[in-house]
C-alpha cells in the first residue's frame, strides 16, 4: 500500500481524535476516573456506582454496532462535529447538576453518541496509517488521549484538593473548553480523500462499497466473535483497575487527594507510555493477542500479591503494587481493542460495522461487573467485597488467555485461505 498521509497530517488527525476522545469519552466513563470524587459528589453506594456500568453496558449492546453502521455510512466530519456538540451541551448541564438519577437517564443519549465516536476514531486512525504502522499509531491515539486526561486530571485532582467538592464545576468547563477547540480543528482540517485507501488489500470477492445485504456476512464471522469474547473477558481488567484505586482510600487509608490523582494515573498517565509501547509490539511481532497474553500475565501477578499480603494501612504497597499491575494490563491493552480487526482481515468498507458488533459483544460485560462487583463491596465490607471481587475477575482473565490462543489460530487459518500475509507484520 502506498501512503499518502504526511506525517504532518497524520499527528493532527491523531491529536484531533485522541484529544476528542479525552472529553467526549467523559460523558460515560467519568467514574472510571473520578469514581471517589462522583461517589461523594452525588451521594451515591457502590451498588449505584455499579449501576452506571450496567446502563452503560446494557445500552452500549445496540449502540455500538448501530453506532458503527452510522460511522460507516455518514461523513467523518460530520460526525465528528455532532459527536462534539453532544459533549459540549452534557458537560454544561453535568455542571449544574447534583442529581444521580438524571445523570443515569442522562447517559442513555450518551451512549448513542459514544456508538459512533469509538467507532469514528477506529476509521480514522485507520486512514492515516498503513498495515505496518497501524499498531503504534493506535497506540499514539492512546497516549494522545491519555495525555489529554493526565492535564486535566491533574488541574481536577488539585480544584479538588483545594476547593473540595466546589472543584466539580471548574472540571466539568474544562471538558467543555476541549470539546470546542476539537470541534473547531476538525471543522477546517478533518478531510478524507487525504487518507489512505485501504481497499487495495481488499480481495475481489469483497465489496468495496458499504452495502446493507452484505453486513450479515460480516457479523456472521467466527473470528470477530472469538475477538469479541477476549475483548469481554480483557476489559474486566478496567472493572479491577477501578476496585484497586478505591481500595487505596477504603482499605489502605491514603487520602482523597491522593487516591483521585492515583485514579487519573490508572486512568491516563500510564497509558502515555504504554500504549505506544504496546503499539509498537503489535507491529513488531504482528500480532495483538501475543501482545494481550503478556499483559494479561502481568496483571495477575498484582493480583496474586493482592491475596498473599495482608491489607491495611501499613500494607499500603500492596495496593500500590496492585495499581501498577492494573494500569500496566490497562494501558497495554488499548491498543489491541481495534488492532484485531484488522488481522482478521474485515473488509474496509465494513471496518466500523465490525467494531461496532465487536464492541457490542465486548462490553457485556460492563452490564454485569461494576453493579456485581459493587454489590459485593457493599455486601461484605471493603476486604472480603474486594477479594470476591478481585477472584472472579482473575478467573475471567485465565480464562482470555485460553481464548487468544484459540484466536491466534483462526487468524492463521483465514488468513491463509485469503491468500495474503498477516497486515500488521512490519517489514
Amino acid at each position: 500500500m502506498v501512503n499518502k498521509v504526511s506525517k504532518g497530517y497524520k499527528w493532527l488527525m491523531l491529536f484531533l481524535v485522541g484529544l476528542g476522545y479525552t472529553t467526549c469519552c467523559m460523558t460515560i466513563w467519568m467514574y472510571y476516573s473520578y469514581y471517589d470524587l462522583m461517589q461523594k459528589y452525588f451521594g451515591a453506594t457502590n451498588t449505584q456506582m455499579g449501576y452506571l456500568g450496567t446502563i452503560t453496558g446494557l445500552v452500549m449492546i445496540v449502540c455500538w454496532p448501530v453506532g458503527g453502521m452510522v460511522a460507516d455510512k455518514v461523513s467523518m466530519r460530520k460526525s465528528f462535529l455532532a459527536c462534539m456538540a453532544f459533549t459540549v451541551v452534557f458537560f454544561m448541564i453535568l455542571a449544574g447538576l447534583k442529581n444521580f438519577n438524571i445523570y443515569m437517564v442522562m447517559l442513555f443519549a450518551s451512549c448513542i453518541m459514544m456508538g459512533v465516536y469509538y467507532t469514528l476514531f477506529g476509521k480514522i486512525v485507520k486512514g492515516v496509517s498503513t498495515p505496518e504502522t497501524e499498531g503504534k499509531n493506535t497506540g499514539y491515539f492512546w497516549a494522545i488521549y491519555s495525555l489529554g486526561g493526565s492535564v486535566i486530571g491533574a488541574l481536577g485532582s488539585y480544584f479538588v484538593t483545594k476547593m473540595g467538592m466546589a472543584g466539580w464545576r471548574p472540571l466539568m468547563y474544562l471538558f467543555i473548553g476541549l470539546a470546542v477547540v476539537c470541534a473547531v480543528v476538525c471543522y477546517f482540517s478533518l478531510k478524507e480523500d487525504r487518507f489512505n485507501d485501504w481497499t487495495q488489500l481488499d480481495t475481489n470477492k469483497e465489496k468495496p462499497k458499504f452495502e446493507m445485504k452484505n453486513v450479515s456476512k460480516v457479523l456472521l464471522m467466527p473470528e470477530i466473535w472469538v475477538a469479541s469474547l477476549i475483548y469481554f473477558t480483557m476489559l474486566m481488567i478496567t472493572c479491577a483497575g477501578i476496585r484497586a484505586v478505591s481500595m487505596m482510600g477504603s482499605v489502605y487509608m491514603v487520602p482523597l487527594g491522593i487516591v483521585t490523582f492515583i485514579g487519573v494515573f490508572r486512568q491516563y498517565i500510564g497509558r502515555v507510555i504504554l500504549s505506544p509501547v504496546s503499539g509498537f509490539m503489535i507491529d513488531k511481532w504482528g500480532s495483538s493477542m501475543k501482545v494481550i497474553r503478556l499483559l494479561l500475565v502481568i496483571t495477575l501477578v498484582g493480583m496474586a500479591a493482592f491475596f498473599i499480603f495482608p491489607v491495611g494501612g501499613d500494607y499500603f504497597w500492596v495496593g500500590i503494587l496492585l495499581v501498577v499491575c492494573c494500569t500496566i494490563g490497562y494501558g497495554m491493552q488499548a491498543p489491541c481493542w481495534m488492532t484485531p480487526i484488522s488481522e482478521i482481515g474485515v473488509p474496509v468498507a465494513y471496518h466500523g460495522t465490525a467494531i461496532g458488533l465487536y464492541n457490542g459483544i465486548g462490553c457485556i460485560s460492563d452490564a454485569f461487573i461494576y453493579v456485581l462487583c459493587g454489590n459485593w463491596v457493599d455486601k461484605y465490607g471493603d476486604v472480603k467485597g474486594n477479594q470476591i471481587s478481585i477472584g472472579f475477575i482473575c478467573g475471567m482473565l485465565v480464562l482470555c488467555f485460553v481464548l487468544t490462543l484459540v484466536e491466534s489460530k483462526m487468524i492463521e487459518k483465514r488468513r491463509d485461505a485469503l491468500g495474503r500475509p498477516l497486515p500488521l507484520k512490519a517489514s
